[in-house]
Order: C-alpha cells, then structure tokens, then sequence
C-alpha cells in the first residue's frame, strides 16, 4: 500500500512538471505569434508611411523581447524616415542591435551608415569592414563596400575609395552603372523625360551628362 501511493504521488508530480512545461511552451509560442504580428504590422505601417505607429509597434515588442534584433533594425530605419530624424537616438538603438547580435551583419552595416552620416569617419570605417568580415548576402556586402568607398572619398583617399569600388563591382557587375549614373545626376539634373532629349540648358542630354561628369573626373569645370 505505502508503494501504490508513492507511485501515485510521483505521477502527480510528474504530470504537475509536464503541465508546466506545457503551459510555458504554449506561452512561449503565443508571445512568438504576437511578435511577428506585431512586425508584420510595423512593416505595413513603414511601407504606407505611417512613420509613428510603426515606431509605436515596434517599440511594444521591443519593451515584450528585448532581444529582438529586427525589431531594433525596422525601428531605426522608421526614426530615419521622420521629418526631422534624430540620428542619436538611431545610434543608439543600432548600437543596442549590435549587442544584442555582434554577429549578425546587418546592425554591423546599419550603425555603420549611422556613424557615416553623423561624420563619425573612424567609426563608421570599423563597422563596415565589421560587416564585410562577417559576410552576409551580396546586398550587404556591396553597401559595405560602396560606404567604405564613400568615406575614403570624402577623406579625400582616392586609391582606398577605387579599391573599394573595385570590389563592389565584383560581386555585382551593375553597381558600376548605377554608380556612374548617380554621379552624373549629381553633375547635372536628370531630365524629367529622357527620351524627349529637351534642350532647356538645365537638363542636357545624356551624351553631354556623361561629357560634364569626364570633364569634373578630370579636375575641369562641370
């Protein structure tokens, strides 16, 4: 008798454990489900621009899992998009991502930017080089690459800015077009129609574009 009831007391506690387990794995998925609720909704509010209820969105599954890093990523790039960005706060939270994931690429290549626009140059060349150590896919890797271009441009380091072209367009070819293509815009405006070639003096054609951007590449007047 006294062994019938201990078996029977160890089978409540036993399934008294499995109860708990199972509840808490019921929660933990029900907290899971909600989450990626909740960022599907953000990245609709982002898309529609609804800048403020994306931010408010986000930061509920941030308060609910700190350790969600893209909601960190997606709240970052909707302080961006504000009017008036506050590119400390940005900082701040990519900073937060970064720690939260040091090997995750992606808070890496996002702070960085975040430095480079504040003009954080040391910074935002450590971050990126970050970046490309950790790989990821082409995308990230060819930002990475053309930030670090960038940079090395302002600071005026033209064979560290080439080289870091160079390597953008090796993995992927079309990012010297692109690139060429923005430097011509930034020479001369775009027409609004390209193919109405109009001659108002102040959107040429695109042969004489791209004859200003060789004439600036080669140190004479645009």
């Amino acid at each position: 008798m006294r062994f019938s009831m201990g078996r029977g007391f160890m089978r409540v506690i036993l399934l008294g454990f499995l109860l708990v387990v199972v509840s808490g794995t019921w929660l933990w998925a029900e907290d899971k489900i909600e989450s990626y609720r909740q960022l599907t909704q953000a990245k609709e509010f982002l898309k529609e621009g609804r800048i403020q209820e994306a931010t408010n969105e986000l930061q509920k599954i941030i308060n609910n899992d700190p350790h969600q890093v893209q909601a960190y990523l997606l709240l970052a790039l909707a302080l961006q998009r504000r009017s008036q960005p506050d590119e400390q706060k940005i900082l701040a939270v990519l900073t937060k991502a970064v720690e939260i994931a040091p090997n995750n690429p992606d808070p890496h290549l996002l702070l960085a930017q975040s430095h480079s626009r504040l003009r954080a140059n040391n910074q935002a060349i450590e971050e990126f080089q970050k970046t490309i150590t950790l790989g990821g896919d082409i995308s990230t890797l060819v930002s990475a690459h053309l930030g670090l271009m960038a940079i090395y441009k302002r600071l005026g380091q033209q064979e560290k800015a080439q080289r870091e072209f160079a390597n953008a367009c090796r993995l992927a070819p079309e990012v010297k077009d692109l690139v060429e293509q923005a430097e011509i815009n930034e020479v001369t405006p775009k027409p609004i129609l390209d193919y109405l070639q109009i001659e108002d003096g102040i959107h040429p054609p695109l042969k004489e574009r791209v004859k200003r951007l060789q004439e600036k590449r080669a140190g004479g007047k645009p």
